[in-house]
């Protein structure tokens, strides 16, 4: 079993614009998301049903992190080292102090050792690697020094 988080930056969460959409749809993994996505929300944003927001100018968006949940999500089920058998569930997890965590729970391919450490590393590579064409940041503690500099520009 592969249980792990990638922990979000708060500050980096956000609704997506034209170019991030523009860039997002370059993914051939988000492409029938986005299309299905984009649908769902604006016959959701005419409908009777969004009445309430209408009057206070609110409206359903696409947001960065839930568009990453997506493609987390076939990302893993187009990965020949993934057992799509088995459970598979990309999830946003409670807010912590060190960030959002978007969980990823799936199984390997395989029962070997050596071959689901590599195949753990890879996907988490691949994630990591990728998450800052949603405009995502990775939470990362501050260091003394970095809070000192902080201090310093304040």
């Amino acid at each position: 079993r592969i249980k792990r988080s990638i922990l979000i930056d708060a500050n980096s969460i956000d609704f997506v614009n034209s170019e991030l959409l523009d860039q997002l749809n370059q993914l051939p993994l988000l492409t029938n998301y986005l299309k299905d996505k984009q649908e769902e929300l604006a016959n959701y944003n005419t409908s009777d049903s969004a009445h309430s927001f209408k009057k206070t100018h609110i409206h359903r968006q696409l947001t960065n992190i839930g568009t990453f949940r997506a493609y987390c999500l076939e990302y893993l089920k187009n990965n020949p080292n993934v057992n799509s058998e088995l459970t598979l569930i990309v999830r946003q997890l409670e807010p912590t102090e060190g960030g959002i965590p978007v969980e990823i729970w799936t199984y390997s391919a395989t029962t070997n050792w050596i071959a689901y450490e590599s195949i753990q590393s890879d996907i988490f590579d691949h994630l990591y690697s990728i998450i800052h064409k949603f405009n995502l940041r990775v939470y990362q503690k501050p260091s003394g020094k970095d809070m000192q500099s902080i201090a310093k520009s304040s």
